[in-house]
């Protein structure tokens, strides 16, 4: 399969979005992960920033249960069929909408805890690597998710426009 087919299909793009969505969801779930021994090995300011940081799970937890709802919505829609209709895509174009908020989030505020992260003085904590991968992957799946759903919304006003066409040309000859 080309590249070119592979984008015309819709299916592709709505499965390629409930996966990404799932990894999201995970994400989520583990974003604490790297930063539990600032808690109960690091000093007060460590302390401040990991309380700080549950703020910033609790977003991107809700966002990511939410995408992950919005994309399960999508299938039981039927989006991924070569059915289209304007409702589908102005629910598509709402949570396209809705994630460009979210990074719009991410963009304020990411930014301002990992600055704080890093400002930290993590010599007192043996072992411990230093890392803004967490971080940076709020913005990885959020513009992932993005792209893939702005491929999936003109796939299917591609396939209404499509089908208003066949249908002017049908009553132009009936």
């Amino acid at each position: 399969m080309n590249l070119k087919k592979f984008i015309k299909e819709r299916w592709i793009s709505v499965y390629i979005l409930m996966f990404a969505a799932i990894l999201y969801f995970v994400y989520a779930l583990s974003f604490m992960t790297p930063f539990y021994r600032l808690f109960y090995d690091g000093d007060s300011a460590m302390f401040e920033l990991y309380k700080n940081l549950q703020l910033l799970n609790q977003f991107i937890f809700n966002v990511a249960l939410t995408t992950l709802i919005l994309t399960i919505l999508l299938l039981l829609m039927e989006v991924d069929k070569k059915v289209s209709n304007v409702f589908r895509l102005l629910f598509l174009i709402g949570f396209f909408i809705y994630q460009v908020n979210n990074l719009s989030v991410y963009i304020g505020s990411v930014p301002y805890y990992e600055s704080s992260y890093l400002s930290l003085d993590f010599s007192i904590l043996e072992n411990y690597t230093v890392s803004t991968v967490m971080f940076s992957l709020s913005y990885v799946f959020n513009i992932g998710i993005l792209v893939t759903l702005l491929i999936t919304i003109l796939l299917v006003l591609k396939r209404i426009v499509k089908m208003m066409r066949m249908e002017k040309g049908v009553k132009a000859n009936g």
